[in-house]
């Protein structure tokens, strides 16, 4: 819900009343996130992957490689590797080594 401040979320979920939430999927939008964060300040916040990607090629144009993206196969795997972030720690967790000295 695009320009709605934090204080107009604070007084939906007040209106709500809604039972205390374990996670919020959100898309970065700052004003809710404070919101939520404000009733429910053990909330575990995570973006969607839409807007991670998103974010990744609205980066990639900012910073001037839109031509690098597109003329160049290896950037642009490189730059593709990044839309895999979210999924490390699920990866990764799974190798931990539990055998330590």
């Amino acid at each position: 819900m695009k320009g709605m401040s934090t204080s107009t979320y604070t007084k939906m979920l007040t209106l709500l009343n809604l039972n205390p939430p374990d996670k919020l999927i959100h898309d970065y939008e700052l004003a809710p996130i404070n919101a939520f964060r404000r009733f429910y300040p053990n909330i575990k916040v995570q973006g969607d992957y839409f807007h991670f990607t998103q974010a990744l090629w609205s980066n990639i144009q900012n910073n001037g490689f839109q031509k690098e993206y597109v003329n160049d196969m290896d950037f642009r795997q490189y730059m593709k590797y990044f839309s895999m972030l979210p999924f490390v720690k699920k990866l990764v967790s799974g190798c931990i080594c539990t055998n330590r000295r």
